[in-house]
């Protein structure tokens, strides 16, 4: 679509930019920490609604509209009227196609309305993944549960289902370096399928630590794993995306010392797989939350790999 005649879209766009306050009053916080290319990654985002159609009646759209052409009219060009603007943001993406973009699709999907705070709170303190698998009734089952243990046992009745979503998610894996992972982890939800579940928990644990060495800075993965609340990074500074994979991280890296007599977590803990082996540590649904635990990391790595190739 082209611009209407006379828009000088170099002075409007830097005049624009002069009311960046206003505009942060109108789109929720998560939207301005986003990457290039963030909301046009095809590999894990399909826009529902036509973006043309859905701009123009959103309510986001229209109080900018309000907010440009009213509070600061004296900004832009003469002549900039509102359809004129309208015109310009019809090729904007509508909030539900940015929400596609910044949200994983599982939970965007998800019917629940479920608040930052509550996934934060199954992410860090459960250490249950929820980014990207599991599927988005799932997802619903999780919110409807009252309680930790709860959430838990949706793991434990749904695990096949789980460990289908995992599969689905690793066959669209793309890039040559998470392939060789992906088979891995494939491996391990064969293992758990069998009844090896204590083998392929082992296994999985192994792979995570592998994989974040591999993918993140030493900076980066003392930010993310460190055992010292100090060194830890907040999640909510990270991106967006990273905010998802870094949380579930975070929340599998929990401390544990054993030396000091703490006892064994009964959640799935990397510390706890390699240096509490037990009947508390090792079960069923812990290997079914690490093999997610693993696709979700894996996942992000390949799509993050495929849009900066």
């Amino acid at each position: 679509m082209s611009p209407p005649s006379g828009f000088d879209g170099a002075g409007w766009f830097g005049d624009l930019s002069k009311i960046g306050a206003q505009f942060g009053s109108i789109v929720p916080k998560y939207t301005f920490d986003l990457q290039p290319g963030l909301l046009a990654n095809p590999s894990w985002y399909t826009p529902k609604t036509d973006w043309a159609a859905t701009i123009a009646s959103s309510s986001i759209a229209q109080e900018l509209i309000r907010n440009v052409t009213t509070s600061f009219s004296s900004l832009v060009v003469p002549g900039l009227t509102s359809s004129a603007l309208g015109s310009i943001l019809a090729n904007l993406p509508s909030w539900e196609d940015m929400a596609r973009g910044i949200y994983p699709v599982n939970i965007l999907d998800a019917e629940a309305d479920i608040t930052i705070a509550e996934m934060k709170a199954w992410m860090l303190e459960e250490g249950l993944p929820i980014a990207w698998v599991p599927r988005a009734t799932t997802i619903d089952a999780l919110h409807a549960a009252g309680s930790a243990s709860a959430r838990r046992v949706v793991f434990g009745r749904r695990w096949k289902t789980i460990l289908t979503d995992c599969e689905a998610v690793l066959q669209k894996v793309s890039s040559s370096e998470v392939a060789p992972f992906a088979t891995l982890a494939q491996k391990a939800i064969d293992g758990i399928r069998e009844g090896h579940h204590e083998l392929a928990q082992a296994f999985v644990a192994n792979t995570l630590d592998t994989t974040t060495r591999r993918w993140m800075s030493t900076s980066l993965r003392t930010e993310v794993t460190s055992a010292s609340p100090k060194k830890r990074k907040d999640p909510d500074t990270f991106t967006s995306r990273q905010f998802f994979a870094f949380a579930q991280l975070q929340g599998i890296y929990r401390p544990y010392f054993p030396d000091d007599g703490e006892p064994i977590p009964a959640t799935f803990n990397r510390h706890a797989a390699a240096h509490g082996v037990s009947r508390r540590q090792y079960s069923r649904i812990n290997s079914v939350i690490g093999a997610a635990h693993l696709t979700s990391w894996l996942w992000f790595v390949d799509t993050g790999l495929s849009r900066n190739s």
